[in-house]
Parts: C-alpha cells; structure tokens; sequence
C-alpha cells in the first residue's frame, strides 16, 4: 500500500497520508463482509424474482470456434462482474477534470489523483445500489463478493450455476474451443434479469464473451514487404531505435514504472528474455515484479514479445507483468477482471502495453462504454493506455457491406497503434500492412482533439482512382484510429530458446508504449508529471513541429473480405494515422514551456 511518489504538481497532503491510507485498509477490509452481510437487511420476497424481465444484450451469439458439449452442473461456479450505473453528476465531473488534466494548455495540466481522490469522485445512487443488492440476495443467497470497488460500482461475484439460473432467467452449458480445447460456462440463450435491475446497470460481465485467442502473427507473412525481405534489416531493439531516433534509457531513481498486460494464459518464459536481452547487446534488466499467474513452461509467443520489446526499447525503466489468465474456474472475463484489480491497486505503472484487441461489434455498446470509462479512471491517474489497432484491415459485416471497427482501440483514453513496414532502411519510408486495422468507432464519437486531421481526411478532394472507401462503409462522425504507427514486422522474438519472426499491431504497441515511458523518464527526471491521457498532445505536436511524425502514404488494409478499403493518403489517415512517431522531436515537445503553460 505504499504511495506513488508524488512530484511538485501533486495537490495531496502529506500531513493527511498516513490517516486516509489507515481508514481506507479498514474500509477496503470490511467491504467484501459489509457486501456479503447486506443480504441479512432484506426480507427475501419474491417481488424481484416475478417482475418483468429484460434481456441485457441484444442477440445472443456464439463464434462459430466454440461448440457446446453438455449443460452445465448446477454445483458448478462461475464468476460474474457487475456494473452498477454511476450517477451522471459524478461521470460529468471526471470528463471534465480528464480534459483539465490531459489539454496541454490547461492550467491544471498533470494535476493527477491519488487513488483515494479517484474513488472520492465515484458515486452511485443508493437506491439502485439496494436493488441490485437486493436481487442478488433473493435469487443468489450464497454468492460470495469477490472484490468491490468502494463506491460498489463494479465488484466480481461467485455464484454456482444453479444461482446463476436463478440470476439470469437462462440455462448454462459447457463450451469448448476447437483448437485450444479450453472449455468454459456460458448461457445457452439470451440472458435476462428484472426490468428494475436493468434500470440499474451498465451490464452484467462473464456471461456472454467468448475469448478470441490471439494468432501468433497476422495472417500473412511476417516478412511482408515491398521488395525482397533479404534486403531490409530484421526488426530488433537496435533497429527500431534507429529508425525513430531513441537515444534515451530509463533509471532505478524517478520512480518510472511501465508494464505489459498479459490474457488468456499468455505466460513469459523469463530464461527466453534473458538470453534475447544477451543475444541484442541489452542490459540484463530482470523484471521487477509479476503480477499473477505465470507458467515458464507454457509461454506464449504474444507475451514473449511484448516484454523483450517493451523491455527492449525502454530499457531501464522498471518493468511488471501483469497477467491474468482467464481461463479456469469459470472466470473466463479477464479484461473486467484486470480493470478491477487496476482500480483497487494503490501504485499502478504509468504505462501499460496492451495486446488484447477484439471486433467492435462483437461486445455490447455498454460493455465497451463502461471499459472506455474505466479507461478514462486509469488515465485521471497519470497512466497511459496503449493497444493495437487489430489485424484484420478493414473486416466487413453485413455481407461485406460495413468495415468492423477495433476494441478497445476504438476508446478514445487508449493510444491505438497500426503497423508498417520498412521499405529498405529503418530510416527510410515506410508502407502500411495490408492487415492493419483502421478506421473509425460506432460505439464512440469523434473527440475534438483529433477532429481536425480527421475532417480534413474526409474533406479531401475527390481523386481518380478514388483514394477513400465509399462512405456507406463507415461511420464517419465516430472516433478514427489509429493513433500512429510503428514497424510491425519481423520481429526477432526469443521463444523457447529460438529466434523466430513474429508480427502484428501487437508488436507496434510495446515499441511506441516503451517510447511514452521514456518521455515519463525525461519528465520525471524534472519532477513534472507523466504523460497520462496522451492523446491530445499526440495530436496536437504537429501544430508546433511538423518533423514529430513521418508520413506513411503508401499501402491499403484491403486485407478483408469487403470490395473496399482505407489507403495511406498524406496526412492522418484511418490504417496508418498521424504517422510513424520521431522520438528525439517528441521529447522535446514533451518538455517544451511553450507547448506546457504548467511548465513555465
């Protein structure tokens, strides 16, 4: 429980410290009993259980990867995670202090909170908080409070799956995944619950999503290229910081901290890193804490590469892994999962490096609405998001008559990256990949920090061929990604005691995520705050330095079963975004007094 260190921008008070760290344990100690004991104020009438049910999502669908075997036992368990509305007064005030805290010319730039200040600011309405409690206590009277935010906003619960019939209106059956052979518990119709609960939630978790195992590389080469892959360089560490100019590493003294977060039993093989960081010339920096369950025996491609690049470009920088398995005792929701331990974790990294991507069309509006929010909590804190943009270009739906967006690339508090590759020399120009996801959100809208680029790629000037996808493609008013890109293939991943080539947006998101934290090394170096939401200073640097990002304009992300897709054009574009980042010129707007009033 010790707290992150606080630079001169911090508004905490040192002298109420130790008290409010004292009353928080007791309260966070007695919350799970306090949640558990509710049940014993209401009488347990059947006034919920005969009320009018509504259905919490809006079809029920299972991919075509996962068949039923058997219906469920009814002694077995599963874990559900609840999201209980918060009041709009209190979702208003942190939009408003996110965008005080993350606009470069706001006076409160930086001005990040403490993890007491955050759950100050949470709040829901008591009424709703009783029913929810209440329909919990009568159809599950043995459920068991897992973990609980303080305001009650969001909490895991263990019910069996007689409790869960009872819960749900729906029975469960045992699913399993053709290839993997992971097996999990999940409803086999729409789920419902009572029309005064559903008034109550933003959704109910763990019940309706099938995990998407991650490829170990796009489906493609992974040394796709324009010319002949014999004569471009591998992409490794060295590589990688030539071509965006890193010249920087990371210290014990700042108190910086970075790290990736692993799903679905993607597991690190620390031996593997070792003999990566040796074979590449890079310090033996081990990693300074794992966080959950790891199997050095069972690793997986996705996470090895992530902590060799991460740890490869940043080096330095203190570094965890926080994994989350997902895969047993029926807690198969590991992203809700890993949001709620972030929440309750009083020192969190102040980057985390995300390859977890999903089609956004395959989670609920609510669901994705309420992750995007707990994002935004994340980032009050000083922390930034980073994730691919996805590997599947343009997608399609409807019979290829719409592009399917990306999660959570699509939220609008995560830096969303797309990938390209060298056309000769790292320094040289770069192509977009044909399978790197792009384009534009149907669950978000498009934030006023990137409206401008974004308008002006839309109100181009139409050319012949036409360089843009019929518009009836697209939502042209939602939240365009990606961000930026980086090198997304052929990198050098020690894996079980070989190197093989791996690629994927995946791989561009711990390159640029391990840049951030080095920006976080030079400005804590300084005592100024981290980066936090980087968003509107990622788009707003070109207005003082048109040398922060390369243009990419050759390539398309026609990798999908549509007729149409996005084309690299100058200036953002919806596959390669503002471009590829120039580090040296982002730092130095990162401490630049003109760009940062605050720093004056």
């Amino acid at each position: 429980l010790n707290e992150r260190p606080i630079n001169k921008h911090s508004h905490s008070k040192a002298s109420k410290t130790k008290t409010t760290m004292r009353a928080s344990i007791i309260f966070l100690a007695l919350l799970v009993v306090g949640l558990l004991c509710v049940c014993n104020a209401f009488a347990l009438e059947p006034t919920l259980a005969t009320s009018r049910r509504v259905a919490m999502q809006s079809s029920f669908f299972v991919p075509s990867q996962w068949n039923l075997r058997a219906r469920a036992p009814l002694d077995a368990h599963l874990t559900v995670y609840v999201a209980v509305k918060r009041t709009a007064d209190s979702l208003e005030s942190m939009f408003e202090l996110s965008d005080a805290v993350s606009t470069p010319s706001s006076p409160r730039y930086g001005d990040y909170l403490t993890l007491d200040q955050l759950h100050s600011l949470v709040k829901v309405d008591p009424g709703q908080l009783a029913t929810v409690q209440e329909w919990l206590c009568t159809a599950a009277p043995s459920h068991q409070v897992l973990k609980s935010t303080p305001a009650q906003d969001l909490f895991s619960v263990r019910v069996s799956v007689g409790e869960a019939t009872a819960l749900f209106g729906c029975a469960f059956g045992v699913y399993q995944h053709q290839e993997t052979t992971q097996s999990l518990i999940r409803p086999t119709s729409l789920f419902t619950v009572p029309a005064e609960v559903a008034d109550c939630l933003d959704f109910v978790g763990g019940l309706t999503r099938f995990p998407r195992f991650s490829r170990h590389s796009p489906p493609v080469a992974a040394t796709e290229r324009v010319v002949s892959a014999a004569e471009v360089p591998h992409t490794t560490p060295a590589t990688i910081k030539e071509a965006y100019g890193i010249d920087d590493v990371g210290s014990n003294s700042t108190g910086n901290l970075q790290s990736v977060v692993s799903f679905l039993e993607q597991y690190v093989n620390l031996t593997d890193l070792q003999v990566f960081q040796s074979t590449f010339e890079l310090p033996l920096d081990p990693v300074a804490k794992i966080l959950g369950p790891n199997d050095p025996l069972n690793p997986g491609i996705e996470a090895s590469l992530d902590i060799q690049y991460l740890m490869g470009v940043a080096t330095g920088v203190p570094t965890w892994i926080w994994s989350t398995a997902g895969n047993h005792d029926g807690d198969n929701e590991p992203f809700l999962k890993w949001l709620l331990d972030v929440e309750l974790t009083r020192h969190i990294p102040y980057v985390f490096s995300i390859s977890y991507q999903d089609r956004e069309d395959t989670v609920e509006s609510a669901y994705a609405e309420r992750v995007c929010q707990q994002f935004m909590q994340t980032t009050l804190r000083g922390t930034t998001l980073v994730t691919g943009s996805g590997d599947w270009g343009t997608g399609c739906t409807d019979q290829c008559r719409r592009f399917q967006s990306d999660f959570p690339s699509s939220c609008p508090y995560a830096v969303s990256l797309g990938a390209v590759s060298w056309l000769s020399t790292p320094t040289g120009p770069s192509a977009a990949t044909s399978w790197s996801s792009g384009g534009f959100s149907n669950y978000f809208a498009q934030p006023s920090w990137q409206s401008n680029v974004v308008n002006a790629y839309l109100n181009a000037p139409p050319t012949h061929p036409p360089t843009q996808p019929p518009p009836s493609y697209f939502n042209a008013t939602g939240r365009g990604f990606p961000d930026l890109s980086t090198i997304g293939v052929d990198f050098q991943v020690m894996y079980g005691g070989k190197m093989i080539p791996v690629a994927g947006t995946s791989a561009a998101t711990p390159t640029f995520a391990a840049m951030i934290s080095l920006l976080n090394e030079n400005r804590l170096h300084l005592g100024r705050p981290t980066m936090g939401h980087i968003n509107p200073f990622l788009y707003i640097v070109p207005t003082y330095s048109s040398d922060a990002y390369v243009d990419v304009t050759r390539g398309t992300n026609k990798y999908g079963c549509c007729a149409a897709w996005f084309n690299a054009v100058p200036g953002w574009d919806p596959i390669t975004g503002l471009g590829t980042p120039q580090y040296s010129v982002l730092r130095d707007l990162a401490m630049s007094t003109e760009l940062f009033a605050r720093f004056q």
